[in-house]
């Protein structure tokens, strides 16, 4: 999980995005809210390629756009 977190903390790509990691036997769970679309696939590329990861669970969800009132 730690692996996982300073990995993400280092890519450009995951800024905007609220995601958590859990990791228990080699399966990992991303939990969270991606801020663009594109984020989904890197994420759970990122945690396949870590040393130990046999599968990824994709919890993500994205932004819920902001409504502006005049």
């Amino acid at each position: 999980r730690d692996h996982i977190l300073k990995a993400i903390a280092k890519e450009d790509w995951a800024a905007g995005a609220a995601v958590d990691v859990v990791v228990r036997d080699g399966i990992v769970d991303l939990w969270g809210t991606l801020s663009y679309a594109s984020q989904r696939e890197a994420f759970r590329v990122l945690a396949e390629r870590t040393a130990g990861v046999k599968k990824v669970e994709d919890h993500l969800t994205m932004e819920e756009p902001g409504i502006d009132f005049p």
